[in-house]
């Protein structure tokens, strides 16, 4: 409540509607690193023809990588979904079945 106070009472003062901050303080990983970037672009078709977001993940597990970037903890599945996407990969489940 002492921060929508502060806010309203701001507003009061010089008529300018206050900027929002979500989700301006969170970036991505990929975004702050483009060597990183570029690295997992090189390293996922080396994988081969079908990949996967846990590729990803076993790919910044590794010693060197996390050393090189600076990485404490290990990357989510859910995280590297997103970067996948970001990347321009594509995945689809397997049909079963007559199609």
């Amino acid at each position: 409540s002492r921060g929508l106070r502060k806010r309203a009472r701001e507003f009061i003062e010089t008529h300018e509607i206050p900027v929002n901050p979500y989700g301006a303080w969170a970036k991505s990983i990929l975004e702050t690193h483009p060597d990183l970037k570029v690295e997992v672009m090189n390293h996922l078709p080396s994988v081969g023809k079908y990949v996967q977001a846990h590729d990803i993940v076993t790919f910044l597990n590794r010693d060197v990588v996390k050393g090189r970037y600076g990485l404490l903890f290990t990357v989510f599945i859910a995280s590297s979904k997103r970067w996948m996407k970001a990347l321009k990969f594509r995945w689809v489940w397997n049909h079963l079945g007559q199609y």
